[in-house]
């Protein structure tokens, strides 16, 4: 994947302007919170545009998580700590063709981070298929299929059992990848199936 910063993807995009990435930078190194987050609470930038900057701009497609009916098999490959932590979502698993190696679909918020991507790809022996969708998407998603909490139906900050967010940005665990989920676990299957997600060109 290619490695480049944020600031500079969404400078050539022309999504944000020099002035507004040094103010956003400035309080990044104070508060050291991920610079897409910083542009949106600072309105410049709306989840949906960020995320739509960096499509365009990585050629990376995206993915619509409320219409999509996860494969059960992909949740399941990846702990729901180690998606807090990264903010991602394993959505769908394929194999593209016989005796090819399987390709786990999964739902990222930053897509510069290469690291999260690579451990995946070490720890389930799978090819990860990047796509985009914004955090608060990703965030949902995770909270409704790791932890069966439906966000919209419960006020204020959703913590463990025992205490502690189930998405804590603090954590400073390294937590692993692949460690599964109970067997006995299963979703909700309430969701419309959405069409099949089409062939990216890469």
């Amino acid at each position: 994947m290619t490695r480049k910063r944020l600031g500079e993807l969404l400078l050539e995009r022309g999504a944000i302007s020099h002035a507004q990435l040094e103010t956003a930078l400035a309080t990044q190194r104070t508060t050291r919170a991920r610079l897409g987050a910083i542009l949106i609470e600072q309105g410049v930038l709306t989840e949906d545009a960020l995320v739509q900057a960096l499509s365009q701009g990585l050629g990376i497609p995206r993915v619509q998580l409320d219409q999509v009916q996860p494969d059960w098999s992909a949740v399941h490959s990846l702990r729901a700590r180690f998606c807090e932590q990264h903010e991602l979502f394993p959505f769908s698993l394929s194999t593209p063709r016989a005796g090819a190696r399987k390709q786990l679909g999964v739902a990222v918020a930053d897509p510069l981070n290469v690291p999260a991507i690579e451990e995946i790809e070490f720890t389930t022996g799978m090819k990860v298929d990047v796509h985009l969708a914004t955090r608060s998407a990703v965030r949902t998603a995770i909270l409704r299929w790791y932890h069966k909490v439906d966000p919209t139906q419960v006020p204020g900050e959703i913590v463990r059992p025992g205490g502690g967010s189930l998405l804590d940005d603090d954590a400073e665990t390294t937590l692993s990848a692949g460690e599964p989920l109970p067997a006995d676990w299963t979703p909700d299957d309430d969701e419309v199936v959405a069409p099949s997600l089409p062939p990216v060109s890469r």
